[in-house]
C-alpha cells in the first residue's frame, strides 16, 4: 500500500525502491543467516540485466553492410 501512495506522491521511480526494498527485507527475514542467499541472488540478477543490456544494445546497433 505505501508503494501505490509513494508512485502517486513521488513518481514511479519512488515507487520502484520501495518496492525494491520491501523485497530485500522479506528475504533477509526469510534467508535468515548473514545473507548469503540475498547477495547472490542479487549478483545472479545483476549480471542477467549486463547480458540483456549488452545484447539490446548489439541489437541497436547498425550491421556494416
Amino acid at each position: 500500500m505505501l508503494a501505490v501512495l509513494i508512485y502517486f506522491w513521488l513518481g514511479s521511480r519512488a515507487a520502484v525502491a520501495e518496492i525494491c526494498a520491501e523485497f530485500l527485507i522479506g528475504l533477509s527475514l526469510l534467508g535468515g543467516g548473514r545473507g548469503t542467499k540475498i547477495l547472490s541472488t542479487l549478483g545472479l540478477l545483476r549480471e542477467q540485466m549486463r547480458r540483456r543490456r549488452l545484447a539490446s544494445q548489439r541489437a541497436a546497433r547498425p550491421s556494416p553492410a
